[in-house]
């Protein structure tokens, strides 16, 4: 939970009996902290989501950076100005009132002889009690993702505890498009236009799913993105799985039509990426070790000896693998030796090398 604006107008006196002059649209702005401007240059210190107060002593004079104060406060990204004009100043600059109301910027007036310490201690403490209360939450969806995977769960499990707690349904990604696992009612979104499941039994993203970022979305994470199903529209958050800046995977949360999720939600997709990355790298261990056990296979059957033979017989079938002669035996590999450290475009053609095996595989 967050401290709007709105709801930090009812927490301090001084700031139940100020009036609201300008930029009403904007009290859901969330406060982050409370800030004093008494200093010219405030402006290049200030911090988005911050609430300034100020008796505007610094600006009386000048009126060129009256006139550009609220745009300059706007592109902060600042949540408001509380200000006690008539201390140094008569009455509110008819620009800064409309540039307020034009951005949605809340402009408050203050009642005379305010102490600025009843409005920033109050509203401080507020903020420290949501923090801490946002760290006890963060810490028990933590613990929940880790008890999880310590009795064995997967990735569907890992996709459920997402889903409830953000309240839409969920889908756990390769970097293959491959589904690992699925959270919520996916079978009544419009998700399910886009999952082919291949004759081996596993579901993959189809190649018609091509969605876009929602404009101003393209950086953020999670990523809001949308792509038309007929005449209907499919949003959804995705977040990326990482290692080391390498992608394995997303997180898809289908539905969610608002271009940032609430702060228990990005809790619960953060922790649940990490979770995710750990099992994906457990899985990378696990096929490198069965890798290896492939390959003394593959030289065994290729010996002359029997006994070698004999024994990457037994070793493929406790593997899983029933073999028997005559072979059949395909080779294919990449062009990039794989001891090579890979510029950034050759990592990118690399990718597209292991995505082509995957698909040789499938």
């Amino acid at each position: 939970m967050q401290l709007t604006l709105r709801e930090a107008l009812t927490l301090a006196e001084p700031l139940r009996k100020a009036r609201i002059v300008a930029g009403e649209s904007g009290l859901d702005n969330v406060v982050g902290s409370v800030n004093v401007m008494e200093v010219p240059d405030i402006v290049d210190w200030v911090r988005r989501g911050e609430l300034l107060v100020s008796t505007f002593y610094p600006l009386r004079d000048d009126k060129a950076a009256v006139e550009t104060l609220i745009p300059r406060l706007v592109e902060k990204g600042l949540a408001g100005l509380a200000v006690t004009p008539e201390s140094y100043i008569d009455e509110l600059p008819k620009c800064m009132v409309d540039d307020a109301d034009r951005l949605g910027f809340p402009l408050i007036e203050l009642p005379p002889r305010v102490s600025f310490v009843d409005i920033i201690q109050p509203l401080t403490s507020k903020i420290l009690d949501l923090q801490a209360d946002e760290l006890q939450q963060s810490d028990a969806i933590l613990r929940r993702f880790l008890d999880l995977v310590l009795v064995g769960g997967d990735y569907s499990d890992i996709a459920r505890v997402i889903s409830e707690v953000c309240g839409h349904s969920v889908s756990i990604v390769d970097r293959f498009r491959r589904i690992l696992g699925q959270g919520g009612n996916v079978g009544e979104s419009l998700a399910l236009e886009f999952m082919d499941e291949d004759r081996t039994g596993e579901s993959y993203l189809s190649t018609e799913y091509e969605p876009v970022s929602v404009a101003d979305q393209v950086r953020q994470s999670p990523r809001h993105t949308v792509v038309d199903v007929g005449d209907k529209k499919l949003h959804a958050l995705v977040y990326p799985v990482e290692v080391s800046a390498t992608q394995l995977g997303s997180i898809i949360v289908w539905d969610h039509a608002e271009s940032e999720a609430d702060a228990r939600a990005l809790m619960a997709i953060q922790h649940g990426a990490t979770v995710v990355a750990l099992k994906m790298m457990e899985t990378r261990s696990i096929g490198q070790v069965e890798q290896q056990f492939q390959n003394e296979i593959l030289e065994g059957l290729l010996s002359e000896q029997a006994a070698s033979q004999a024994t990457a017989l037994q070793l493929s079938e406790s593997l899983g693998h029933r073999l028997d002669p005559p072979y059949a035996i395909l080779l294919v590999g990449s062009d990039v030796p794989s001891h090579r450290l890979l510029a950034p475009r050759e990592r990118r053609q690399q990718s597209n090398v292991d995505t082509s095996l995957h698909l040789a595989q499938r």
